[in-house]
């Protein structure tokens, strides 16, 4: 697809489209070419069930009254948050109703039709994880999963010791619920999902906090362990 604009009298060419193997785009400095690369899509059972919680939501929303949108649309304001480079933004009312609710399906609670009033989580302020014999033990503070929270058990499979940056690593492996106490010995959550990790590899553990009632969440912490 070749587009041609005027600009100050002059005649500009933007091309875009795929041409074979290569795609041409641009951008404000210009038009340029590159590399087609087909994107990856693993559909794994966690993927499609996340896809789905997504679809089902975004179902629910249409079938909402009226008056029930307009109030999520009124609440996204109060639900501000901080992006990547420090800036904050604000949800649409659709993405509000969604956000929560799939944090909520998560954890087995029920849909909210209304939305809730701005309440925070209880933030994770230490764990201390061990992978010992076979047995892989998480400790943290605070001690037990405070009242009307569920913290969100993610981790690794074993990587190299040398593997700093694991964020694409990292997988829901289980949920702790309010009142489970530290320090929970998580090994049948850990092997389900990656089976058992060699001696001498690392596995970092994070957990995230979330509000069990309105499905707000918190900042994950996380740690790593040497498989011994």
């Amino acid at each position: 697809v070749c587009m041609e604009l005027f600009k100050m009298g002059e005649l500009m060419v933007l091309l875009s489209g795929k041409a074979g193997g290569q795609i041409n785009s641009h951008n404000k400095g210009g038009t340029y070419l590159k590399n087609f690369a087909m994107p990856t899509n693993p559909r794994t059972i966690y993927q499609i069930s996340q896809r789905n919680k997504f679809t089902t939501f975004s179902q629910q929303w249409r079938s909402l009254t009226n008056a029930q949108r307009l109030a999520w649309i009124a609440a996204a304001p109060t639900f501000a948050y901080v992006n990547a480079v420090g800036d904050v933004k604000y949800l649409s009312g659709s993405a509000l109703f969604n956000k929560l609710n799939i944090n909520l399906a998560v954890i087995g609670m029920a849909p909210i039709l209304i939305p809730p009033v701005p309440s925070g989580v209880t933030a994770v302020t230490t764990i201390v994880p061990t992978y010992v014999g076979g047995v892989v033990t998480v400790a943290y503070t605070p001690t037990p999963v405070p009242a009307g929270s569920s913290w969100l058990l993610w981790a690794t499979p074993g990587l190299s010791p040398g593997v700093y940056f694991v964020k694409n690593k990292l997988r829901l492996i289980g949920i702790l619920p309010a009142t489970i106490a530290s320090p929970d010995i998580i090994t049948v959550l850990y092997t389900a999902r990656f089976g058992a990790a060699p001696v001498g590899t690392k596995v970092v553990f994070g957990l995230q906090p979330m509000n069990a009632v309105t499905g707000e969440m918190g900042l994950m912490l996380e740690a790593s362990t040497i498989v011994a």
